[in-house]
């Protein structure tokens, strides 16, 4: 009896012990360690103080922004679930003015930005509940906890208002994020997109390293690396093809949908692996680098470059749906590629050509209504080691094919993956009087349909190349006559 009464208090003993053990042995996260450490902060501030470029010229454009003013007002609802868009316009005020705060060192963005925390801390009071998307929620409930990770370091917010931000976080925003990466909403794990799972993906980890709680942290990176949704990156990329070059690409999930939603996963990925990253774990490296492979698939073909493709289908509404990428390139919406291409190849040096391209295209980059944006100020680690962006090549091969009340017009693609947008012109026939007709800015479409035309009229086009540095030399001409039936020349 002796003895078991011994072994018991060993056991209890040892119990003991050993909590105590987990307990020291607990995770301390880096704080601020959320998209940005208190060095990247440092960065920002030491660069514009300097002027050096290009923090400055990121700068210059967040000051622009109307969510970055100190007079902006928050619109906090007890259900965030009400509308996530409105959610997020004040999250991303938040966290666009606690930048603002740190690298200017005015107090007033500061104070606008715990203005909004607080407002939103004290109204939400349920767990969201949305008529559709709610998956979608994720996206302001992440924004919220990276931006209060940037500003947990400042005096002027109460510890108070601070300790009932993450208890809102953890009682009613938290759940959103975990249920529905569990269950997905009721439907089949493979009906959500890629960004439906990684947006909540960020919500994880933010929460995380906001609340300290290392459980939560976890959660999402075992996600990145074994969900069974579209958003765990074997899912996100689940085709590698080696092109004859060596490269590796890797289809990204929604190219067969849009390049928007395509390029929508690929920035809250890169936002999962940046927080990971800036807490000791690279997720950025997982898998041979599979999220670069993704993202540089993305981006060749954003700007119209052609790559594999393999058919595949999902639980959407139509089956066999997505047989074929979706050919529209689009830049300006969704600036997210400086995050990438600074991580990848100017801190490890590792090749990533093409969301290089895509980087210095978009420079300096603005915000977004679904991404913070303003990486070139954030995300930059050194100055420019490339030549500056040049004046895009001539645009080559332009057709025009004439039918019954339009014309479209199709040319290749300009050499260099330089422009970033393109002039369509057009004349009477043999009048040499062209006039614009079309403008793409931040669009790479490498066609154009004109409606505006008259039958038996015949006209002349020619197509010039844009981006940020100027315009290209206008292409040779070509010929075309609306009329019932179609011609070439």
């Amino acid at each position: 009896m002796k003895n078991k009464k011994i072994s018991i208090a060993g056991i209890c003993i040892l119990f003991a012990f050993f909590w105590r053990v987990q307990v020291v042995c607990a995770r301390e996260f880096v704080h601020p360690g959320g998209l940005h450490t208190r060095a990247d902060l440092e960065r920002m501030k030491k660069m514009v103080a300097e002027g050096r470029q290009p923090w400055l010229e990121g700068w210059k454009e967040l000051e622009k922004d109307p969510l970055a003013q100190y007079t902006f007002k928050p619109s906090p609802m007890a259900n965030m679930g009400v509308s996530r868009q409105k959610a997020s316009i004040d999250a991303h005020a938040a966290y666009l003015n606690a930048i603002r705060w740190y690298v200017s060192g005015n107090e007033a963005y500061a104070k606008c930005a715990i203005k909004i925390c607080n407002a939103w801390s004290d109204a939400v009071n349920q767990v969201p509940v949305a008529r559709q998307d709610l998956g979608l929620v994720g996206i302001p409930i992440s924004e919220f906890a990276m931006a209060a990770e940037v500003l947990r370091g400042c005096d002027l917010w109460k510890k108070k208002d601070f300790e009932r931000f993450k208890s809102m976080m953890l009682e009613y925003l938290y759940p959103v994020s975990r249920d529905f990466l569990k269950n997905h909403g009721g439907t089949n794990v493979d009906y959500c997109w890629t960004n439906w799972d990684a947006c909540n993906m960020v919500a994880l980890l933010a929460i995380g390293v906001l609340c300290d709680r290392e459980d939560i942290y976890d959660e999402g990176v075992a996600y990145y690396k074994y969900g069974l949704g579209n958003g765990s990156i074997g899912n996100a990329v689940p085709f590698l093809h080696r092109l004859d070059d060596g490269t590796v690409l890797g289809q990204w999930q929604e190219s067969g949908r849009d390049q928007a939603h395509a390029q929508l996963g690929v920035g809250f990925l890169g936002n999962v692996c940046q927080i990971a990253w800036n807490q000791g774990d690279d997720l950025f490296g997982y898998d041979r680098n599979r999220l670069l492979a993704g993202a540089e698939y993305v981006a060749r073909h954003n700007q119209m470059r052609g790559v594999p493709f393999t058919y595949y289908n999902n639980s959407q509404e139509m089956h066999n749906r997505w047989p074929a990428i979706n050919a529209l390139g689009v830049l300006g919406e969704r600036p997210v590629w400086e995050l990438i291409y600074n991580h990848y190849e100017v801190l490890k040096g590792v090749p990533a050509p093409y969301c290089k391209r895509m980087a210095e295209l978009l420079r300096p980059e603005h915000g977004s209504k679904d991404h913070f944006g303003y990486g070139t100020l954030t995300f930059t680690l050194q100055p420019s080691v490339f030549p500056p962006l040049p004046v895009p090549a001539v645009p080559e091969g332009l057709k025009a094919d004439a039918s019954i009340g339009k014309v479209f017009l199709e040319w290749k693609p300009a050499a260099g993956f330089t422009a970033n947008g393109y002039v369509i012109q057009r004349s009477e026939a043999g009048k040499n009087d062209f006039k614009d007709i079309a403008v793409y800015e931040e669009k790479v479409l490498n066609c154009y349909t004109d409606f505006r035309v008259e039958a038996g009229k015949r006209y002349d086009y020619r197509v010039a190349a844009l981006n940020k540095t100027g315009r290209s030399s206008f292409s040779s001409s070509v010929q075309a006559c609306p009329q019932n039936g179609g011609m070439r020349r």
